[in-house]
């Protein structure tokens, strides 16, 4: 591994675990390697909910195309969103994305906030 770019590898796993702050989560990158990479994101509250709440959901990316030197998604990571009139959190939408299905998807009108992890890969 070399700053954060995975060499020579077959897989890619990403894996998430929240740590003790209710706003931050680690996210990781392992390689068939076993080369692991973390990162924190930073989780936002969940806007016009009766009390301060963190609450996010995965979805994952089902490629459609591989191309070098192309962002490629993996994992939709979105929050909740409030909803006024069933006074409650919602996260709906697609159980699998892909880039065409991401367009119209639900996630990206209500999220308020989301990630969407990817790689690069190079040659």
């Amino acid at each position: 591994m070399e700053r954060g770019i995975y060499r020579l590898s077959k897989t890619l796993s990403v894996g998430f675990s929240p740590i003790q702050s209710d706003s931050i989560e680690t996210i990781t990158l392992r390689s068939s390697r076993n080369d692991a990479s973390p990162w924190k994101l930073t989780l936002k509250p969940i806007p016009g909910a009766p009390q301060t709440v963190y609450r996010y959901q995965k979805a994952p990316y089902q490629p459609t195309s591989f191309s070098l030197d192309t962002f490629i998604p993996l994992v939709f990571y979105g929050s909740f969103w409030w909803d006024e009139q069933a006074k409650g959190w919602r996260f709906c939408g697609e159980t699998e994305l892909t880039e065409e299905k991401a367009k119209t998807s639900d996630y990206f009108k209500f999220c308020p906030h989301y990630y969407i992890i990817g790689a690069v890969f190079h040659k």
